[in-house]
Order: C-alpha cells, then structure tokens, then sequence
C-alpha cells in the first residue's frame, strides 16, 4: 500500500539523520538515492502499466473469429480508431458509442491503428508502415472516416446528407425527403424526426426505414416486424395497417369476445360515442371491456369520446336473471348428491355424470399469425 511505502521511506530517512558517523553531504546523498529509487521504480510501474493498456486497447478485435476476419459486430475492417473524445482506441464508432458514456464525433478522428503491424499512425485506406502498407478496407471516406471491407455492399458518401449511406446504387438524394431514396418514389415526407418504436434517429439510422401504408409514417423495418406482433395500428396516427392484417378474420375474432364475455347487468345499458381511427366516422356502441364496433366500416379501431351511464331499466333481463338462478340451483343439487367413496386407501369424489362438457371458447386476438401470414 501506498500509506506503508510513504513510512518505509519516512523510517529510513530518520535512520540516515539520527546516524552521527557519516557526514551531512553523505547523509543527503543517501536520501536523495532513496527518495529517486523510489520515484524510478513508481514511474518504471506506471510506464509498464500504461504500456500493457497500450497494447490490450490496440489489440485486434474480429468479425468473424473462427475465419479470423478482422473488424467487429458491426463492419469488417482490419484497424481500429482513436477517439478524439476520450482518447481511447474502438474499433468503430458504434462500439464507441456502446461502450462509453457519450457519442464520438467521426468527423474529428485522426488516428488509427493497424491490425497487421500494430502501428498507430493517421488514418488512411492503406496501412503507411512501409514493413506493411496493408488495405485495411475495400471502403473507406476521408469524411467520415468510415472502413468497411464487405465488398456485396454499394456504400457511397452523399455531401448533402453528410454521411456514407448503403443502399441501390440507382438511389438518389431527394431535396424535398432530404434523404437519399429511389428516384421513382411519389411521397415526399423528411426523415428529421425518430422511430416511434426504438426512438433512434432515422436519418442517421443504421437499419433499413420504411413506409407502411396507409399512412406512410416512416418505421424501422425491423421494428415494423416486431411490433405487429402485438399491434395492428399505427403508433403515430393509430389507423389500422391493413396492408398487414386479414380486417374480417380480425374484427370477427373482437365480436367473438365480446358474444363470450357478457357485461354484469348493470353495464348492459350503458353507451359510447366512439371516432373510427380509420374511416373518422363518429357512431354510437354498447358499451364493452372488450371494444366497440364503428357503425360504419365495422371495424374495432375506435376510441371512446363519450361514455352515457344509463342505470337499468327494472324487469329487464329478469328472465336471463332467473334462468341464471335455475342453473346455480341445479348445480348445488349436484353437489349436494356427489358420494364419498373410499379406494386403495384414498377417497374420491363422483357426482351423478361422469363426463364433464367444456363450454369455454379460445377466442383470444392472436395478431403475430395475421401479422406473418401477410409480410
């Protein structure tokens, strides 16, 4: 510990001062070797320590280790680069940005280091090691300075995005999107806000965005896919993606809920006015924990506006009522007949009918089957 290296030190100084047969300039020669000893071999620690980071923060990382394809989970390449934010060796900014606290500027890299000689030097497409002078990618932007060494991509740097963009090559950057897209696309909508799901920035997004109709809300394709797993609508504007969905086998899976689950008598008379997220038709429903049809295209996508809580009218549903009461009567006769019998040293109960009928129905909205039957 430092504290105990700090009283070795203070001890030995004392001993050198309380010892009266050497002079004073030997006794200061003999502190100041002791204190510089000390201090060399504190600094020859620290070198060494720093020397040991150095080399594991340089060390080559791979895309495929078993192949020994250089680069990470995210790009092929055979360097890494220096951030200039914190001075640390990544092999992409994505794995910058994963790993620490804060995002790397890319424009402001200047370093790298070479995964075939271990040299650091300024970056470049080629290693500048003249024993090496090694590609270190199939792509690289002075821009950006972007590797990338998978040769199946079309990467191109767009100045009016400012970035590297992959795609088509036929693609094309669109002043009105602002964004580099296929020339023949007709809906012009800008690309400056996030995905609705991940919240990621989708301008500078790394994953394929598209538009599902029919709102054309732009979405993570990937996020689109998992999120009809649970949903059928829009997140934004809350219209049905009926591109996506079977709409008759859905809504009739709702009304076969809603037949099954019958309201308590006190909420049979109640009322909703309800907006259709789709056709924005205004309409009124039974009420129903379960949902409401709109009158219109008789689809559930709606929302309750207003909710008229109309007490029941008296000998309504008395019938229901006392056929309801028959069937609990007949069932405690039932019960008040079953037998105990004993067996093999256990008891079992039996009633008069040894078949018993399930009357339940699996109505539940399933909507991952419509989802994967219609991509």
């Amino acid at each position: 510990m430092e504290g105990d290296e700090q009283k070795e030190i203070r001890r030995q100084i004392l001993e050198i001062q309380r010892d009266t047969t050497i002079s004073p300039q030997e006794k200061g020669a003999r502190m100041q070797l002791l204190l510089s000893g000390k201090w060399k071999d504190k600094a020859r620690s620290e070198s060494e320590q720093k020397e040991v980071e150095k080399k594991e923060n340089t060390a080559p990382t791979y895309f495929d280790e078993e192949n020994k394809v250089f680069g990470c989970k995210h790009y092929r390449k055979a360097c890494k680069v220096k951030a200039p934010c914190c001075n640390a060796f990544f092999t992409c900014r994505r794995c910058h940005d994963e790993e620490v606290d804060h995002k790397i500027n890319r424009y402001q890299i200047e370093e790298m280091c070479c995964f075939y000689c271990g040299e650091i030097q300024p970056i470049a497409q080629n290693c500048t090691n003249t024993e090496c002078g090694k590609k270190l990618a199939h792509y690289f932007c002075g821009v950006c300075k972007f590797f990338d060494d998978d040769e199946k991509k079309y990467i191109w740097h767009c100045d009016k995005c400012g970035l590297c963009r992959v795609g088509a090559r036929e693609m094309v950057h669109c002043d009105l999107c602002n964004m580099c897209l296929h020339p023949d696309h007709t809906m012009h909508q800008t690309y400056d806000g996030n995905c609705p799901i991940c919240n990621e920035s989708l301008f500078h997004s790394t994953t394929t965005v598209m538009r599902p109709g029919p709102c054309l809300h732009p979405i993570h394709t990937s996020c689109f896919k998992q999120y009809l797993r649970t949903n059928y609508k829009c997140p934004i504007c809350s219209k049905t993606y009926k591109d996506n969905f079977n709409l008759p086998q859905l809504w009739a899976s709702y009304q076969r809920e809603i037949d099954a689950t019958r309201m308590p008598r006190e909420y049979r008379s109640w009322k909703t006015e309800v907006l259709c997220n789709d056709c924005g038709i205004q309409s009124t429903a039974p009420f129903h924990v379960v949902g409401h049809a709109c009158a219109e295209c008789k689809g559930f996508n709606t929302k309750i506006t207003a909710l008229h809580k109309i007490p029941p009218v008296e000998g309504e549903d008395e019938d229901e009522e006392e056929v309801d009461v028959e069937i609990e009567g007949a069932i405690e006769e039932v019960e008040g007949d079953e037998v105990m019998e004993e067996g093999a040293g256990e008891f079992a109960i039996y009633s008069d009918s040894d078949e018993s009928e399930d009357y339940s129905e699996d109505s539940s909205i399933d909507l991952s089957e419509n989802a994967e039957n219609n991509q």
